[in-house]
């Protein structure tokens, strides 16, 4: 059977065999070492509390490192799942932005772990004192920075979705604007879930989002379809 002609359900089934292997990478080999590297922006050392605290860091930095260094095999798998159903013509628009939206994710997590992180923890850090010391455990501090840098990872891809949209026609800079309000609440909503309950950590979170929806509707006014004048 011509893979154009697979039932719908043959092609998931596909796409879950090409993400399984493009996860096979993950491992346990880099965590310490990673794990090093991930508390370099934190100038305390971390405490663990619990028994199983440092093997269950261990067990989440291994998927996180595992899942980021695995991204670009996952796009060439995503890619070879993609190809065979899409146009000559589509072919090549597609590829690109599979790469542009790999590298608009590493951009993200650079973003977060080289100025977010060691600017928020210093700041957050800084009310420590003789009388209050900061004992920071590894559980705490790994959600903390996972999630910064996953999140902002993926909202560095907004952008290009955003293009996307606008050149099919489903998405106008009008109607990003329109709804901007609504955006900033939604952004409130899901930093307040993803990161503690604390409102520096919200805001470390909430305001490049934000900036980044501002950063789309100029991305999606740039990339509207001019239509031609009438003569």
């Amino acid at each position: 059977m011509d893979n154009q002609e697979k039932p719908f359900l043959g092609h998931l089934e596909e796409l879950r065999r090409r993400i399984i292997r493009g996860l096979v990478g993950l491992g346990f080999g880099f965590a310490e070492k990673l794990l090093h590297w991930l508390a370099k922006p934190l100038p305390h050392p971390l405490v663990f509390i619990n028994p199983t605290e440092a093997f269950v860091a261990t067990i989440e930095v291994a998927f996180f490192a595992g899942l980021v260094l695995a991204l670009p095999y996952i796009c060439w798998q995503l890619w070879g799942f993609l190809a065979p159903g899409l146009l000559k013509n589509e072919q090549k628009p597609v590829l690109f932005s599979l790469m542009v939206g790999a590298v608009l994710f590493f951009t993200g997590l650079t973003f977060a772990y080289y100025i977010m992180l060691p600017w928020g923890l210093k700041f957050l850090t800084g009310f420590g004192s003789p009388l209050i010391v900061p004992m920071i455990t590894l559980g705490n501090y790994l959600s903390f920075c996972l999630v910064i840098m996953f999140v902002l990872g993926l909202v560095f891809n907004f952008p290009l979705l955003v293009v996307l949209l606008t050149r099919l026609g489903m998405v106008t800079p009008q109607k990003l604007s329109a709804y901007r309000y609504l955006a900033f609440l939604v952004i409130m909503v899901a930093s307040a879930v993803l990161t503690p309950p604390d409102v520096f950590s919200q805001l470390l979170l909430s305001i490049p989002l934000a900036i980044i929806y501002e950063i789309s509707i100029l991305v999606s006014r740039f990339f509207l379809p001019r239509h031609p004048q009438p003569e």
